[in-house]
């Protein structure tokens, strides 16, 4: 009976052992783990938030037995975590390395966790949210792609993710980001920055649209190697004071607002269509060689001359709030929009050439109290969406 007894017990132990060792085997961790369960064991409540583990039972439970088996969340590939009202709000994913295929996670502000660790996730594509995150462990991705993160994260290793290709980060706190690995990388978008000091992309030759607004202590910025970017927005980054863009020849966008640029040399970029430098130093700017420019936003410039007489495809112009004295477009017969209102140096606007039947055009020069006179072409009669001084002369060329 003793025998029989203790032979029982050896076997109830064995067995709570080797269950034990089935949840807990974590096979190294990381990018190397593979739960050790099978389709309908369940997965460990203790490995899992409590308020995630209710998400996803609501969510994933097929067989509604209140219990979340490995099977029913292992296939999964897409999450989308939705916000539902504050008190829905998920504090933690803690338990999402049991979703083994996961591809893409999203975070509709659904989210309030300040850590996540999704190295355990081996097929992760794409990741987007964390409005709140602080801390991020992406481990070893070689599928991720895209990464999009909203929160003040304090640092950020990608160097393992060789195939990432949209990185969009939303204030940040750290001060370099090491982007060496990254050579698929096309798309970088970085918000809220302030501390960040340098940016090395010498090695993202792929690089084709590079955001980056509101970092007051980025000083330098090398495009010299990035001669595929097509995009580039750098706005409010006000420690920057030079910004060499000769080798950037396939450049079509350039938005370099709220800058302190003491030059602003754009010989070579012969592609550009659409330029905006609103509020930034140059107090001159040469754009002779831009014949292909349709788009112009220098408002709240320092510039007294602007020569637009290459410009000859040129459909919007906003030049409100700058120092010019004189505007001719005389030469932008296509031109739809002109804002130019509040303008106290203006006493002059050239306008002979840009008649056009078919089109209503709307031209600004609201607030420009010294406009003197507009010069119309031969035939001209009141414009509709013409705004301008009562006492302003029209006189036809």
């Amino acid at each position: 009976m003793k025998i029989l007894l203790k032979t029982f017990s050896f076997l109830l132990i064995a067995g709570v052992m080797a269950g034990c060792s089935k949840i807990n085997n974590e096979n190294g961790g990381g990018s190397n783990w593979k739960p050790n369960l099978g389709d309908y064991d369940p997965v460990p409540l203790s490995d899992f938030a409590d308020d995630f583990y209710k998400w996803c039972l609501n969510k994933f439970d097929t067989n509604r037995d209140g219990i979340l088996q490995y099977v029913e969340i292992k296939n999964v590939e897409n999450l989308r975590i939705h916000y539902n009202g504050a008190t829905n709000v998920l504090r933690s994913l803690e338990g999402i390395k049991y979703f083994t295929s996961l591809k893409s996670l999203n975070d509709d502000m659904g989210i309030t966790m300040e850590a996540l660790d999704l190295s355990y996730n081996e097929f992760l594509e794409s990741f987007s949210g964390g409005v709140r995150l602080k801390y991020l462990n992406i481990g070893e991705k070689n599928n991720l792609k895209i990464l999009r993160i909203d929160g003040p994260l304090t640092s950020l290793d990608v160097t393992k993710c060789p195939k990432l290709a949209q990185l969009s980060l939303s204030d940040v706190s750290f001060a370099t980001l090491d982007l060496s690995k990254n050579v698929d990388l096309n798309n970088l978008n970085i918000d809220k920055a302030s501390f960040l000091k340098t940016l090395d992309l010498s090695k993202n030759v792929n690089l084709s649209s590079l955001f980056i607004r509101n970092a007051s202590s980025l000083k330098t910025l090398d495009l010299s190697k990035n001669v595929n970017l097509s995009s580039l927005y750098i706005s409010n980054a006000s420690s920057l004071k030079t910004l060499d863009l000769s080798k950037n020849v396939n450049l079509i966008e350039l938005d370099c607002s709220y800058c302190q640029l003491a030059i602003l040399n754009l010989n070579k970029n012969v592609n550009l269509k659409r330029l905006v430098c609103a509020g930034t130093g140059p107090a001159t700017l040469d754009l002779s060689k831009n014949v292909n420019l349709t788009e112009l936003h220098c408002s709240f410039s320092p510039l007294t001359t602007l020569d637009l007489s290459k410009n000859v495809n040129l459909t919007r112009l906003y030049c409100n709030g700058s120092q010019l004295t004189t505007l001719d477009l005389s030469k932008n017969a296509g031109l739809t929009l002109v804002n130019a209102r509040d303008m106290p140096n203006l006493t002059s606007v050239d306008l002979s050439n840009n008649k056009f039947q078919f089109q209503s055009r709307s031209f600004d020069f609201y607030g420009c109290s010294n406009l003197e006179v507009i010069y119309v072409w031969k035939g001209w009669t009141e414009q509709y969406h013409w705004i301008y001084p009562d006492n302003v002369q029209i006189i036809e060329k």
